[in-house]
């Protein structure tokens, strides 16, 4: 009997061991699960947190630049920027005696539209001192760029060299953006810096600091040239690579438009340990998303300014005793600076040639006024011919009389036509005589029946019934006055 008693006990205890273990894992698991999902959860309220401070603009306080030598340079710069911000541009459309260089090797097109400006007025628009505010918009706007800031414009040395911007923290060195991105040294043209704050995006764990030279030249032509070259200051392998663009304003094929084509290219100056690729096509992506978005903005702005040019009232003219051929050279760089296409003129004025049709020298009378003066005038020459006429008659009647009666006076004759006609009433003198008369008198009472009509009508469709009312009487009289000098 002990025998088979400690014979079950050992199966027993192993169960019971075996139970210990599962619950022991059991428990592990759970308290596994529920330290993974803390953490989770953590990170997911940490990114959450890092979210909405982003978008209350909590970090986008400006920053302190950091120790570095990067860092430093970088706050440097921004003191320069500031600095000349105050200073006048010195850019201008200035052409150079020589063919434009054709597009470097390697370089992906991001872009490539026509615009319905020329170039010379999307220079004005975007590229010049002038424009510098829709440029930096864009920035802002579709980039979600902050602390953008742009100097002024400073005529690219002729020579190697950076000039002013030898100390920037760009990777170009003492090198011309122009040698760096086309390997043209000396190209001339004008250059000028760019430094903004980029949002992390992946691969990139935080915000980075961005160092962009510029350089801008107008080509034999009127062809323009913009290049930029970048590097970024606050992420891993900053130091590898720089993202260049290479832009080229050209003049359309039909007269007002202009070729925009817009170039990308990630230069690597190192290796980037097989990142490389990754960082390319990233970087491929989220440039031609932004110049897409930028292009037609642009676009867009250029549209809505001439839409509001066509839609404004013109200016009222007036009298000019020197008239001018073409705009003052004041207006012209205003419209310039504003889009104003050159064919549309300034205050209506002439082409882009500046050769603009003269002034007119006085106004024109309104169509009814002119209709009004000429029934006038016809009304006037119609009185003037039927005096005439009735002056030749009357003559007539007073020449017989007097070669009837002799020397006993005009006067007394015509007294007694009327009782000389009675009595002997199958003359032919007589006859001829009363019927002179009275074809006289009649064609004066037609005569002033169709005026009195005439001024009527005239005065109620011009004056109104009260005017009409006045030239009505005034016809009336007129008429009546007529009949009684003709009797």
């Amino acid at each position: 009997m002990c025998t088979s008693g400690a014979a079950n006990a050992a199966p027993e205890s192993k169960a019971n061991t075996c139970n210990n273990r599962n619950h022991r894992a059991t428990v592990i698991a759970k308290y596994a699960k529920a330290g993974v999902t803390a953490f989770v959860a953590l990170q997911l309220g940490l990114a959450a947190v890092r979210f909405v401070r982003r978008k209350l603009g909590a970090k986008h306080n400006p920053r302190t630049p950091s120790s570095s030598p990067q860092g430093q340079s970088f706050g440097q710069d921004r003191t320069n920027a500031a600095q000349q911000a105050n200073l006048p541009s010195e850019d201008a459309w200035t052409l150079v005696d020589a063919p434009a260089p054709s597009t470097p090797e390697g370089y992906k097109p991001m872009v490539n539209t026509v615009l319905p400006c020329s170039p010379q007025q999307l220079y004005n628009i975007l590229f010049s001192s002038s424009g510098t505010e829709l440029y930096v918009r864009q920035h802002k706007e579709v980039g979600k760029h902050w602390d953008v800031a742009l100097t002024g414009w400073r005529r690219a040395p002729a020579a190697g060299g950076a000039g002013a911007e030898g100390a920037d923290g760009s990777l170009l060195g003492p090198t011309s953006v122009f040698e760096y991105v086309v390997g043209q040294p000396g190209s001339g043209g004008y250059t000028r810096l760019l430094t903004f704050w980029n949002p992390k995006k992946p691969p990139n764990t935080a915000d980075t600091r961005c160092v962009q030279r510029q350089q801008l030249c107008v080509y034999r032509g009127g062809e323009l040239l913009f290049a930029t070259a970048m590097n970024m200051l606050d992420i891993p392998f900053r130091d590898c690579f720089t993202v260049n663009t290479f832009w080229r304003v050209a003049p359309g094929t039909s007269p007002g438009s202009c070729s925009v084509s817009i170039h990308l290219k990630v230069n690597f100056l190192k290796r980037a340990f097989g990142v490389g690729g990754i960082i390319s096509a990233t970087t491929s992506s989220e440039t031609s998303a932004f110049f897409n978005a930028f292009i037609a903005n642009v676009e867009r702005y250029i549209r809505t300014q001439q839409q509001e040019q066509q839609q404004a009232p013109p200016p009222r003219s007036r009298l000019q005793l020197t008239p001018s051929s073409s705009p003052s050279p004041a207006s012209a760089s205003a419209a310039a600076a504003a889009g104003v296409p050159k064919d549309v003129g300034v205050l209506g004025g002439g082409g882009g040639g500046g050769g603009g049709a003269a002034a007119p020298l006085r106004e024109t009378l309104p169509a009814w006024k002119q209709i009004r003066a000429l029934l006038v005038f016809a009304l006037l020459c119609y009185m003037l011919l039927t005096q005439l006429h009735q002056g030749q008659q009357l003559a007539a009647l007073r020449a017989r009389t007097a070669s009837l009666y002799g020397d006993s006076g005009v006067d007394d004759a015509a007294a007694t036509t009327t009782t000389v006609a009675s009595a002997v009433y199958g003359g032919s003198v007589a006859a001829a005589a009363t019927q002179l008369l009275a074809a006289a008198v009649g064609r004066v009472a037609a005569a002033t029946v169709g005026l009195h009509g005439l001024l009527l009508e005239l005065g109620e469709r011009v004056g109104g019934h009260t005017a009409g009312r006045a030239v009505q009487e005034a016809a009336t009289a007129a008429a009546a006055a007529a009949a009684a000098e003709a009797v």
